[in-house]
């Protein structure tokens, strides 16, 4: 299950001014933003959860190289579940 920072950002600002020169002006603004950060991974094993960032020296590329063989860990003990179950 993947792990994820959601930030959320707005601002407004707005005024007037003018001089005996020029006329008299007024001008507001607004805007927001969003980010979205990938922080890991939750990954179960058996009874265990543990995380896996994705903050590493190659950063979220690494952590998707590890999805398969995360996958096939995960799928190979549910085969043994099932064995063991039977």
């Amino acid at each position: 299950m993947p792990v994820i920072r959601i930030g959320l950002g707005f601002g407004y600002g707005g005024g007037e001014g003018g001089d005996e020169k020029h006329a008299h002006g007024e001008g507001s603004g607004a805007g927001a933003g969003i980010g979205i950060e990938p922080l890991g991974f939750l990954v179960t094993k058996g009874n265990e959860i543990s995380f896996v960032p994705s903050k590493t020296s190659h950063g979220l590329s690494a952590a998707i190289e590890k999805v398969p063989d995360v996958l096939e860990k995960f799928l190979a003990g549910k085969e043994k579940e099932v064995a063991h179950a039977n």
